[in-house]
């Protein structure tokens, strides 16, 4: 299913291309490549046999891959004459009583919380990469889910951006970078020139330096804050450090990434939408092995030998013709 994904969002890519005449540049190939090769291999890894290398090189393939695609796809798709949705955004907080500059002034008198928020945010691509690495030594299914559940949410945030284009906090509301200095991340504010463009339409060269996220509403952060929560759990000696880091990198997305709480309640709600699916497209697909599984393992040992030795008894009789 995450490959069907892949294929889904390139073919996407290849369609958006195709209409605004956008081209790739060779960088943005390179930076694709080693993910193609990572899922040739884990192909060739299958059919030997091998399926748990198999299974981590296709994970990390598909995490690369249609991280890549997406971005293209969301720098494409950007072009709209919708108008921004920060005022929208705004409004949302300050009917949630959350607003935007009063929520990021509480932050602001906690540097020492500022500081480790600053590192929690920026662990955003790290914790990609390493999550599956990690739950795949101990649980397999889990790992697998997890990659599915990264691939629907990108998808997702990709086909709700061009709707609901928003600068974020700190762009709209004209805060300069050198009057927060506890923000130690820069990247509120350096994706606003690459946003604004994309949403101009005039640079249809898709290059590495393009794939940058883009997305304000909902937020990407907070969607795999929760996923990685959510995927390390079954993992007893990972399951409170997870929690614990990503509920920090889940609120860093305000004071740090310049986000509306909007933003984060719907990253929150896509990641539990996101990893619900993910576990009813495992469960149903192997349902059927599953329940004989469970049934094999829950049978007494007993029955389980009689059913190999019945199993194993072959009738090698054969009629034999008779002589006259």
């Amino acid at each position: 299913m995450s490959t069907l994904a892949l294929l889904a969002n390139l073919v996407a890519l290849l369609l958006a291309m195709a209409v605004r005449g956008a081209a790739i540049d060779a960088g943005l190939l390179i930076k694709a490549a080693p993910g193609v090769v990572l899922l040739a291999a884990s192909f060739a890894l299958r059919r030997q046999g091998h399926i748990r290398g198999a299974e981590m090189l296709a994970g990390f393939s598909i995490l690369l891959l249609v991280g890549i695609v997406c971005s293209g796809l969301s720098y494409l798709v950007a072009a709209s004459d919708l108008p921004l949705r920060d005022a929208e955004l705004m409004a949302a907080d300050r009917y949630l009583g959350l607003d935007f500059s009063r929520v990021l002034n509480g932050f602001l008198q906690l540097p020492r919380l500022m500081l480790v928020l600053n590192y929690a945010y920026a662990s955003f691509e790290y914790q990609i990469l390493l999550t599956p690495l990690l739950v795949l030594t101990c649980a397999r299914l889990r790992a697998a889910q997890f990659v599915l559940a990264w691939s629907l949410g990108l998808t997702v945030t990709v086909a709700i951006f061009p709707f609901v284009p928003a600068l974020g906090g700190y762009l709209y509301s004209g805060v300069d970078r050198t009057g927060v200095p506890e923000v130690l991340v820069a990247f509120a504010w350096n994706f606003g020139d690459i946003f604004l463009r994309a949403r101009e339409g005039t640079d249809l060269l898709l290059g590495a330096d393009d794939l940058t996220g883009m997305v304000t509403f909902p937020s990407f952060h907070a969607f795999v804050a929760v996923l990685v929560a959510w995927a390390c759990w079954p993992v007893r000696m990972l399951r409170w450090p997870a929690l614990t880091w990503n509920a920090l990198m889940f609120f860093s997305s305000i004071p740090i990434g310049g986000h509306y709480a909007v933003d984060l309640i719907a990253g929150g709600l896509l990641a539990c939408a996101a990893a619900l699916a993910a576990v009813k497209f495992s469960v149903s697909s192997r349902g059927g092995r599953l329940r004989l599984a469970h049934e094999w393992a829950t049978r007494p040992v007993s029955a389980q030998a009689g059913t190999i030795s019945q199993s194993a008894s072959i009738d090698t009789r054969s009629p034999v013709p008779s002589q006259t």
